[in-house]
């Protein structure tokens, strides 16, 4: 019987992923300011800022109040802003109040969402700089603002007056 030498995967330094315990906000304390980190936040104070990070918990007594880019968001409490992540889990008691760009989105019976949720395409979030770029669902269409130069229709009709604009009834 011939053995053969087991070729081991060589992993780069990028690769490793260390497992370390998350920052927790505790409920009693209030960040006013931007989070940024690689690791994992959780958050069971208040927030008032954005947060970039590799993963977010937002528990019970959780506060968000800003915009969110991570790869994994768990809503337990509540969140008011935009939010860019791979994945989205939105639980029974949350409320998710803002636009919400994603991969995979869960949403349980009983949560409150009000937003536009987008989804995103995966190659969006392979590149770990572009899952951090500083992007947010697109816009609502603006008003389509009228052109004010004469056209050929414009001249051929014969002038009236300014219509004057129409005025809401309360």
């Amino acid at each position: 019987m011939v053995f053969k030498k087991r070729e081991t995967k060589k992993v780069s330094a990028a690769e490793i992923i260390r497992k370390e315990p998350p920052s927790i906000i505790s409920a009693d304390l209030h960040i006013v300011g931007d989070l940024e980190g690689d690791g994992e936040i959780q958050v069971e104070g208040r927030v008032d800022g954005n947060i970039r990070c590799e993963s977010l918990t937002v528990g019970e007594t959780g506060q968000v109040e800003g915009k969110i880019v991570v790869n994994t968001l768990r809503v337990f409490g509540k969140i008011t802003g935009p939010v860019r992540a791979h994945t989205v889990r939105i639980m029974e008691n949350a409320r998710m109040i803002g636009d919400v760009a994603h991969q995979k989105i869960e949403i349980r019976a009983g949560a409150l969402v009000d937003g536009l949720y987008k989804h995103l395409k995966p190659e969006d979030f392979e590149k770990r700089g572009e899952r951090f770029k500083d992007v947010t669902p697109p816009e609502l269409p603006k008003k389509v603002v009228p052109h004010s130069g004469k056209s050929d229709d414009a001249q051929s009709k014969p002038a009236t007056k300014q219509e004057e604009p129409a005025k809401a009834l309360h």
